[in-house]
């Protein structure tokens, strides 16, 4: 913008005039009304501007006399103005000077345009000069001055010359004695200040020596704020209160909102992010753009940037960083530190370490995050812990929930107790009471199992409502829904079907318990199968091993084609008896379907060694059974030839007896005893087989 240079109407002084002279109390100030046209632009200026005024000793150079006087926004209308300058009396001494304005039109931004030419100062503002003569420079004989004039010299002005004088002056008295009050000193006409007394008054740049806490201080003695200023800034503020001052240091903007007190802001803030602190006994250390809102008494913003602790959050506490929240209602809330972590409303006593993108979320009590990246504690949790890692989740309702780390694990809702050590995208589901995942990928325990535990490994499972079950690690290992209490322990690649109960499958690989079977066992090896209703069979190893029958044990080292197609195995039968009937002993003792099954193609050699004892004396008795026996498409048959041939081992009754038979019916070896009448006999029956099907 192009400014044109001032044009000056005109420039009016106060007169000054002796008070002596004309009988008033005081002098006129020395300030006086300077009025000017501004064109801007070619044009009369109209709005605000902010106006400079400099004198100097020349027209076009010199040097500046005194300070500048700035007007800031001064009223411009149709480019007429008037200001009001005061240079006090000193420049104006008899020497010509000149007025030099300046002018800028946005206030206080952008340095002042330089107007020329320089005004020449008129006459008039040298009668300022006459308030501090010593004696008059012009003035007439006249017996009362009152105006000033060019005489040549008037040093002394006669004493009938002045009107008005004091009564007391007319009396010839010249002999009064003057003395020095208290804090003076008098030396012949001079008084003087007496440092002994006034040093006990003030506080000196040097320092006191001598203080007496609590009656010295430095302060104020009213209701009044103290400030300490550096710079011209103010650094320091104390505010009284009865109950306790506040505290304010840092930047002039921080601030404690009225009513508050024993409130402190140590420092920090800027004038665009002041710290503020609007609760009793809230501290907000240093930073900028830390915020305590109302009613969070007691709370603390150690420092960092952007910090907020919301609205009912006693006794809250940010230790730093940058960007972090404590919701409304949290009392007891810790953020350490980290970069945009929150803490959401209620959420009593929750914790985060620190890290980035942390959140613990609403009404989730004593939860905790220690740290890493985008964790979550999802609302209405009570003691749920985060150790760290990143992108793990517990979610709503899962109260006591535990991730150590890892990433992108997740505890579904209300999966009370659960836990997940750490390792990759592990999941625990809905309603998965006590549940565990110690580690690996990809592991899952799915919805309404209660204390599952999946150790470790990769992609291993267990189903739904299969309480107590475990998987100890390996790869992609599954126990099937209502498989409670199962176990596999390791390997790659086994199975306990659904409906098995205290199933377990030791290690290897493709190993499998079929379904509604309780207790099946293998131990490991490869390719291994516990049939459906075979409770309590085991396998210990190998490879190919079938068990169909309940109690057996089968061992393969090796197949021809198929599951057990080659292999041996282990029974054991039992029976009571009472009578002198020919009776069926079988694996669980009581059940006519607990019998040893002989698949289909299939032909056994069988060792039978079976035992007998009453409760009488001398009734006990000891068979051993041989012989061979075929499953041709559901006949069973025995081998001829000589056919089963069994041997007595011993006996003290003759009565007694055992023997063999081929059940059709069943597709089953039956053993069979004989007891004594009236006696109550126990039988046991040991059965190796050796196995073949083709």
């Amino acid at each position: 913008m192009s400014r044109t240079r001032v044009l000056v109407y005109s420039v009016l002084f106060a007169a000054l005039i002796w008070p002596c002279i004309i009988g008033r109390a005081a002098p006129l100030g020395t300030a006086f009304t300077y009025q000017g046209r501004l064109n801007d632009g070619g044009s009369p200026a109209n709005g605000t501007y902010d106006l400079t005024f400099a004198l100097f000793d020349d027209r076009g150079a010199g040097s500046q006399i005194g300070d500048p006087v700035t007007n800031a926004n001064v009223a411009i209308s149709n480019g007429v103005f008037s200001v009001e300058l005061d240079f006090t009396a000193k420049p104006f001494d008899g020497t010509a000077l000149w007025l030099e304005v300046g002018v800028r039109s946005v206030s206080g931004l952008g340095t002042f345009e330089r107007l020329n030419p320089r005004q020449p100062v008129t006459p008039v503002p040298y009668a300022l000069q006459a308030v501090n003569a010593t004696t008059a420079a012009s003035a007439d004989a006249a017996a009362l001055a009152t105006n000033a004039t060019t005489a040549a010299t008037a040093t002394a002005v006669p004493w009938s010359g002045i009107t008005s004088r004091p009564g007391g002056l007319d009396d010839g008295d010249n002999d009064t004695l003057y003395s020095s009050g208290a804090g003076l000193t008098l030396t012949g006409t001079q008084f003087s200040l007496d440092a002994a007394f006034t040093d006990t008054l003030y506080w000196k740049l040097g320092g006191n020596a001598g203080t007496t806490p609590g009656v010295n201080f430095v302060g104020t003695a009213d209701n009044q704020a103290l400030e300490l200023k550096a710079n011209n800034a103010r650094v320091l503020r104390l505010e009284p209160n009865a109950t306790s001052p506040n505290v304010i240091g840092g930047n002039p903007d921080n601030s404690v909102i009225a009513g508050v007190y024993g409130a402190t802001i140590g420092g920090g803030g800027s004038s665009l992010y002041p710290n503020e602190a609007s609760a009793n006994y809230a501290t907000v250390g240093g930073g900028r753009g830390n915020r305590i809102r109302g009613n969070a008494e007691f709370t603390t913003i150690a420092g960092g940037r952007f910090n907020l602790i919301n609205t009912n959050a006693d006794s809250a506490t940010i230790g730093g960083g940058y960007n972090n929240q404590i919701g409304t209602n949290n009392i007891y809330g810790t953020v350490a530190g980290g970069y945009d972590n929150v803490i959401g409303g209620g959420a009593a006593s929750a914790t985060i370490g620190g890290g980035y993108g942390n959140d613990i979320q609403a009404n989730s009590a004593y939860g905790t995050i220690s740290g890493g990246q985008k964790n979550y504690i999802q609302s209405n949790n009570s003691h749920a812990t985060i150790g760290g890692g990143t992108n793990n989740v517990i979610q709503s309702d899962a109260d006591f929930g535990t991730i150590g780390g890892g990433g992108l694990n997740v505890i579904q809702a209300n999966a009370d107790y659960a836990t997940i050590s750490g390792g990759w995208s592990n999941v625990i589901q809905v309603a998965n009471v006590g549940g565990t995942i110690g580690g690996g990928i990809g592991n899952v325990i799915q919805s309404n199992t209660v204390s599952a535990t999946i150790a470790g490994g990769y992609t291993n499972l267990i189903q739904l409502d299969t309480d107590y079950s475990t998987v100890g690690g390996g790869y992609r290992n599954i126990i099937e829904t209502n498989a409670d209490y199962s176990t596999i322990a390791g390997g790659a690649q086994n199975i306990i079907f659904p409906l098995n109960t205290h199933s377990a499958i030791g290690g290897g690989s493709w190993n499998y318990v079929r379904s509604n079977t309780t207790a099946g066992t293998i131990g490991g090896g490869v390719n291994n199968v516990i049939y459906t209703n075979a409770d309590y069979a085991t396998i210990p190893g190998g490879q190919g091993a079938a068990a169909e029958s309940y109690g057996q044990m089968a061992y393969a080292s090796g197949v021809f084609s198929g599951y057990g197609d080659a292999q041996s195995s282990l029974y054991v039968l039992r029976r009571i008896t009472t009578s002198a009937a020919l009776t069926e002993l079988f694996l669980d003792g009581t059940t006519a379907t607990r019998r040893m099954k002989i698949p289909s193609e299939s032909t056994w050699a069988f060792d039978i060694l079976v035992v007998g004892r009453g409760t009488a004396a001398n009734v006990s008795c000891g068979y051993q059974i041989r012989g061979v026996i075929e499953n041709n498409a559901g006949t069973l048959v025995f081998v001829p030839n000589p056919g089963p041939a069994m041997t007595v081992l011993g006996e003290d009754n003759p009565a007694t007896t055992a023997t063999v038979a081929a059940d059709s019916v069943n597709d089953a070896l039956s053993v069979r005893v004989v007891g004594i009448a009236g006696v109550t006999m126990r039988w046991v029956a040991t059965v190796r087989t050796v196995q073949i099907k083709y």
